[in-house]
């Protein structure tokens, strides 16, 4: 099964609301109701609205995003680093080392 490709800017709306104790049956919940005004709160400079564009593209496809996982399209390093400390509270330097290719050093459990 190939993983469903999102935005940066998805998955950091993603992890903030996780990051947040937002669950992911909240987020489905919330997101089909088009009911996310609390959610401005949690982080305003976000448009959660973009969730629920992506979910009425496809809900079938936001629901595996979810559950199975997400690519990002395109990510710079600082969204890397951004993304890593969001979704698996890692932190340059001291989880994983920067070099002239990418990362190196990082270990990563896998979530059951």
């Amino acid at each position: 099964m190939d993983t469903n490709k999102i935005t940066m800017m998805d998955a950091y709306m993603i992890e903030t609301l996780r990051g947040n104790g937002v669950s992911d049956d909240e987020i489905i919940t919330k997101i089909a109701q088009k009911d996310i005004g609390f959610w401005e709160n949690v982080k305003p400079a976000y448009d959660f609205n973009e969730l629920i564009k992506l979910y009425d593209q496809d809900p079938q496809k936001f629901l595996s995003i979810l559950s199975n996982g997400y690519t990002v399209k395109f990510i710079t390093m600082n969204g890397l680093h951004n993304l890593l400390k969001m979704k698996f509270d890692k932190i340059k330097d001291h989880d994983y080392q920067l070099t002239d290719s990418g990362i190196s050093h990082l270990k990563i459990e896998q979530r059951i």
